[in-house]
């Protein structure tokens, strides 16, 4: 949030705000969301270990990664 909110040099919290109303959905959950897509497409057309998808999708921690 701090790069974005820098990088459009808006406050981070006019930034969650104004996101969550135009998208429906806070930033987090929406980042959340795309790392997922890239995840099953990493799971179903290459053979890297979940633990190594994890870590391409920004999830360090393959316990994080497993629940989520």
């Amino acid at each position: 949030m701090d790069q974005l909110s820098s990088k459009f040099f808006i406050n981070k919290f006019y930034l969650t705000r104004s996101f969550k109303d135009q998208f429906g959905l806070p930033v987090n959950s929406y980042l959340i969301q795309i790392r997922i897509t890239h995840a099953k497409q990493l799971l179903r057309f290459t053979e890297l270990s979940i633990e190594k998808i994890g870590q391409e999708c920004g999830m360090n921690d393959a316990n994080y990664f497993s629940r989520i």
